[in-house]
C-alpha cells in the first residue's frame, strides 16, 4: 500500500498491519488490493478485487459498510480519502473513476448505501 499522510505513526501503521493480517478474521469477500486512510475519523477504506470498497473503522475495530452501489465492475486499483472535504476518489481497472461522498458515514439519517456523485 501507499503511505499516506500519518500512516507511519505507530498507532495508525500498526492497524493498517492488521488489515492484512486478519484479512480471514474480518470476513472481508476478497483479498484488500488497495488501502485509503481517513485520518480525521479513523476510517480505513479497503479496496477489493471485485470493485467493493469495504469501511473499517478503527475505533470499533469492525468492518461497518461498503462503497458497491453504482460503483466499480473491475478491481479497485486507487484511492485517496480527502476527510477535510468529506469525499473519496476511487479508480478502477474497469476504467471509472468515482468520486464518492463520505459525509453520509457520519449523519444519523444515512441509508444503508451510499450513493456515488
Amino acid at each position: 500500500f501507499q503511505a499516506e499522510d500519518g500512516i507511519r505513526d505507530f498507532c495508525l501503521s500498526r492497524g493498517l498491519g492488521d488489515v492484512y493480517k486478519r484479512q480471514d478474521e474480518m470476513k472481508f469477500e476478497e483479498a484488500q488490493i488497495c488501502l485509503a486512510w481517513d485520518k480525521i475519523n479513523e476510517i480505513l477504506y479497503c479496496g477489493q478485487r471485485n470493485g467493493v470498497i469495504n469501511i473499517w473503522d478503527r475505533k470499533s475495530d469492525s468492518i461497518i459498510g461498503k462503497l458497491e452501489k453504482d460503483g466499480h465492475t473491475g478491481v479497485v486499483v486507487q484511492m485517496i480519502a480527502l476527510p477535510k472535504l468529506q469525499f473519496l476518489v476511487s479508480a478502477s481497472y474497469d476504467g471509472s473513476i468515482i468520486l464518492w461522498d463520505t459525509c453520509l458515514l457520519y449523519t444519523s439519517d444515512a441509508d444503508d448505501d451510499l450513493l456515488c456523485v
